[in-house]
C-alpha cells in the first residue's frame, strides 16, 4: 500500500501534503517554500518546473503559466516545439510535486535514522487533488486524467470549497482536543 497526497494544483502556485501516520505533513521546497509555482519551462529538451520556471518569465521562450484555465479544453499550449495539452503539462506539474514530496520525506527519513520513521520512503500512490467548484465535466476528467498521467495509481477529485470547509473543521476540531 502505497502513501496519500493531497495536492492543491493551483492556477498560480500549487501544494502538496502528504498523510504520515494520523498526521498532514506540508511539504516544503526550494528555499523552505510551502507552495510551488504552476509553471512549466522547456527548451533544447531542458525542463523546469516551479520556480525555476518561472525565472524565464519575459524571456523566448517563456513558461507555460495559469495552464489551469484550458482545462477540460482542446487548446494547446508549445513547449519546446510541440503542441501540450493543459492534461500533459498538468501532468508535468503535479509528478514533480510527487517527486519533490517523496524525496522531501526520504530525505526526513535519512536525516533521523529512526526506524519509526521507516515508511517515510514509502512511495505516493494516492492523491486527491482539489480543483474549483466552477469546474465542469470535462475540466474534472481532465484533472484526474493528469493525476493518472503524472504516475499516481489512485486520484480523487474534491472541489476546493469542500477542501476549505474540511479543512476549517479539522482545525476548530484540534483546537477543541
Amino acid at each position: 500500500m502505497g502513501r496519500k497526497a493531497g495536492i492543491d494544483l493551483g492556477t498560480t502556485n500549487s501544494c502538496i501534503y502528504v498523510l504520515l501516520g494520523d498526521k498532514w505533513i506540508l511539504v516544503r521546497h526550494r528555499y523552505d517554500r510551502p507552495t510551488v509555482p504552476s509553471a512549466v519551462w522547456k527548451h533544447q529538451g531542458e525542463l523546469k518546473v516551479g520556480t525555476t520556471a518561472r525565472a524565464y518569465i519575459g524571456q523566448s521562450p517563456g513558461p507555460i503559466l495559469e495552464v489551469k484555465r484550458k482545462m477540460g479544453t482542446t487548446e494547446t499550449v508549445e513547449l519546446d516545439g510541440e503542441q501540450k495539452t493543459a492534461v500533459e503539462v498538468s501532468a508535468i506539474i503535479l509528478r514533480h510535486l510527487k517527486d519533490a514530496a517523496e524525496a522531501f520525506l526520504k530525505t526526513k527519513y535519512e536525516e533521523t535514522h529512526e526506524e519509526k520513521y521507516a515508511d517515510w520512503a514509502t512511495p505516493i500512490t494516492d492523491v486527491v487533488i482539489t480543483h474549483p467548484a466552477y469546474f465542469s465535466a470535462a475540466a474534472r476528467t481532465a484533472t484526474a486524467e493528469a493525476g493518472k498521467l503524472a504516475g499516481f495509481e489512485t486520484v480523487t477529485l474534491l472541489p476546493e470549497p469542500i477542501a476549505a470547509a474540511l479543512a476549517y473543521a479539522q482545525r476548530a476540531s484540534a483546537e477543541r482536543e
